[in-house]
């Protein structure tokens, strides 16, 4: 070590482990599989069901999918950790009140 510098610190443990990403995974997991049962339910009943990739059935067991990500993150991790654990942080509210400024130019017609 150089004379002068500081030695940093050891970096700290994350609140969250192994085994929160594990189950996480299989939270989504069992999600997606019934999300799958229930969309092949729905289409055989219903043979006007369009299966394209812009069907609403398709569209909402893939938005099921990524929400039963965000909510098994929420449930294993978040909720003994903190969100700044997992690096998040509020975001300031100026910055919020650009945020239709900066959009505004994408709506107009």
């Amino acid at each position: 070590m150089v004379a002068g510098q500081e030695v940093p610190p050891a970096l700290e443990q994350p609140a969250w482990g192994w085994v929160d990403v594990g189950l996480t995974v299989m939270f989504a997991a069992l999600v997606t599989i019934a999300l799958i049962f229930v969309s092949g339910l729905i289409v055989a009943n219903n043979p006007e069901a369009n299966t394209s990739l812009i069907s609403p059935v398709v569209y909402v067991a893939g938005l099921g999918v990524y929400l039963s990500i965000a909510v098994g993150v929420y449930l294993f991790a978040v909720r003994r950790a903190g969100w700044a654990a997992l690096g998040m942080r509020s975001v300031p509210n100026i910055e919020l009140l650009l945020v239709p400024v900066f959009f505004w130019p994408e709506c107009a017609p």
